[in-house]
């Protein structure tokens, strides 16, 4: 039997193979550490290069004495120290181009005497740790808002400036991100509030504050007014202007709008012209009472015999709303009084319209009955004097009236609407039947003695006393009238006695 037997042998490295192998690593590093500071001092170069000539000039200056430097570079810490001295040297213009354009800014907005101590040297801070190529952005950026604000009104610079001031290291650190967002935004609202400004540009009664200047309306926390919609009120509301002479509403829109500005948030501007386009649109739609209200006004000499106080109370109303200075607003105020005017003148003219229609029936009555009875003639002329002064106006639209006079109606009379369309011919009408009633009553009686008086009341259904007719007239008075007349017995005290 046979024994086998394993023997391991080791040769042991040399101890200066193992230092040799740490030494080369270093000398590895070393290099790579090397190449890294080779490539960062010539990416300092190129920030040189581009400076500008000013610039240039002192940095070449203070690089002559960072050549000594390099010339006694014995190791790679002197030359990594070095590098840094140049970079120091570099970015020192940069850091002051971005502090000269931050300092620019800050003068347009209003702020640059506002800034704390504190704020400054955070800022400056913030300077220190950005390299020449984030200092050239940022110079580039303060460059950039800053022109983009000079063509802003200066309510929006002062905007900015309000806000800006509100958190100025987040602003003023950051001006590619957060400022050039602030600037944009309020950017997009100066072009929507010119182009409201520019709607009223031709108009008579825009605001006397351009809606531009109003620095309330800027900032982050707001949002861009629509514009084209409120554009579109501004033209309706020109529209209706221009076809409401006789209102003359310029002055009192423009009032509305200036009681109503500024608005609390300027999405609410939307609201504001929608109601005032309302507003005048409603006015606008009662022009033509106001129209036929002044006719009817200013040629009846005395209102009240014609049931008519009602809409001269209405028509002073509504004249006192352009003369009267009252806090609420004058377009909703004139659109009220305007409302009741148009009722009060159409209740005058369906109560004239019963008016016309009982005279209408008098005549015919009064034709049939009488054999020859004084012409009627409606359209004859019928002066109109107003304390003492011809009333030229009135004159003209009573001449027109006159003139134009074609009364369209059966034997019923007239129908309301055509009193409401036809106020001074309606009044006309009515002067000729009084004159012709006393014409009537100069005749005395008419056939069978029926008193003229008495006849009138019947035919336009009044009441008369039996006591006042003999019985003659009655009997002629049921072959007039036959079944339609009625007689009432009362208790009364004088008939019973």
């Amino acid at each position: 039997m046979s024994t086998t037997s394993n023997t391991e042998y080791r040769v042991d490295e040399p101890t200066a193979f193992a230092d040799l192998e740490s030494r080369i690593g270093a000398q590895k590093a070393a290099l790579g550490r090397l190449e890294t500071l080779s490539d960062e001092v010539d990416g300092l170069y190129a920030d040189a290069a581009e400076l500008d000539t000013d610039s240039r000039k002192t940095v070449a200056e203070e690089m002559r004495e960072v050549q000594h430097d390099f010339a006694s570079v014995s190791t790679i810490d002197d030359l990594e120290t070095t590098k840094n001295h140049v970079a120091e040297v570099i970015a020192a213009p940069y850091r002051q181009a971005v502090k000269r354009a931050q300092s620019t800014l800050c003068k347009a907005i209003g702020i640059e005497s506002e800034i704390e101590d504190e704020t400054l040297e955070s800022l400056n801070d913030v300077l220190q740790r950005r390299d020449p190529d984030e200092l050239r952005d940022m110079a580039a950026s303060f460059d950039d808002v800053t022109k983009r604000l000079t063509t802003c009104p200066e309510a929006a610079q002062t905007a900015v400036g309000l806000t800006v001031a509100t958190d100025v290291y987040g602003y003023l650190s950051a001006p590619d991100s957060k400022l050039d967002t602030l600037v944009t935004t309020v950017e997009r609202q100066v072009d929507s509030l010119e182009t409201i400004d520019d709607a009223f540009v031709e108009s008579e009664w825009g605001p006397d504050t351009e809606l531009t200047a109003m620095v309330d309306y800027y900032g982050p926390d707001n949002d861009c007014v629509a514009a084209d919609q409120i554009v579109e009120y501004v033209e309706t509301v020109d529209d209706r202007l221009a076809d409401t002479d006789a209102l003359d509403l310029a002055a009192l829109t423009h009032t509305h709008l200036e009681r109503g500005l500024p608005v609390s948030e300027p999405t609410n501007l939307v609201d504001l012209f929608e109601g005032l386009s309302r507003g005048v649109t409603r006015c606008a739609g009662h022009e033509q009472v106001f129209v036929d209200a002044n006719a009817l006004v200013g040629y009846v000499e005395n209102p009240s015999e014609h049931g008519a106080e009602e809409v001269t109370e209405c028509l002073e109303a509504v004249t006192n709303v352009f003369e009267q200075d009252r806090g609420e607003e004058p377009v909703k105020r004139l659109s009220t009084k305007l409302l009741s005017l148009n009722e009060a003148y159409d209740e005058w003219a369906s109560a004239y319209a019963q008016q016309l229609t009982r005279d209408v029936v008098a005549i015919n009555a009064v034709k049939h009955y009488l054999t020859d009875p004084p012409s009627f003639d409606a359209v004859e002329s019928t002066s109109h004097v107003v304390d003492g002064d011809e009333d030229d106006e009135t004159a003209d639209a009573v001449e027109t009236e006159q003139c134009d006079y074609e009364w369209v109606w059966d034997d019923d009379g007239p129908s309301a609407e055509q009193v409401v369309k036809r106020p001074v011919s309606a009044v006309l009408f009515h002067q000729r039947y009084v004159a012709w009633v006393d014409a009537l009553r100069g005749q005395g009686l008419g056939e069978g003695g029926v008193n003229i008086t008495h006849l009138l009341a019947l035919v336009r259904g009044e009441n008369i006393s039996a006591a006042d007719i003999e019985p003659d007239v009655f009997e002629t008075l049921v072959e007039l009238f036959g079944d339609v007349l009625i007689l009432e017995l009362t208790d009364s005290p004088a008939e019973e006695s």
